[in-house]
């Protein structure tokens, strides 16, 4: 399996970046303006619509509240189905 590393510095306090990675309107604000989240937690799907045969749906696979959230993408591209998405967030004190 590839993998891909974003590491991203974000001038924001971790609350702020849990809540664009956890809410609807947080992740329309970041990728795909079309998105819709079916239920909330563990288990919730997120339907993320872009354009012709991209529009991942991506269920919430495991979390840690405020510091680690693993999507898995179940539908919506076939070279995304069955892959995760890892995001981890850690607090800079520089």
């Amino acid at each position: 399996m590839k993998q891909i590393h974003h590491v991203v510095d974000i001038a924001t306090s971790t609350d702020s970046v849990w809540a664009a990675l956890t809410t609807a309107d947080g992740l329309a604000g970041w990728w795909s303006t079309s998105v819709e989240l079916e239920g909330g937690g563990l288990g919730a799907e997120i339907r993320f619509t872009f354009a012709a045969d991209f529009n991942p749906v991506m269920q919430v696979a495991a979390l840690e509240p405020g510091r680690s959230l693993e999507w898995l993408c179940v539908a919506g591209h076939l070279n995304w189905t069955d892959n995760p998405a890892h995001h981890c967030l850690y607090q800079s004190h520089a």
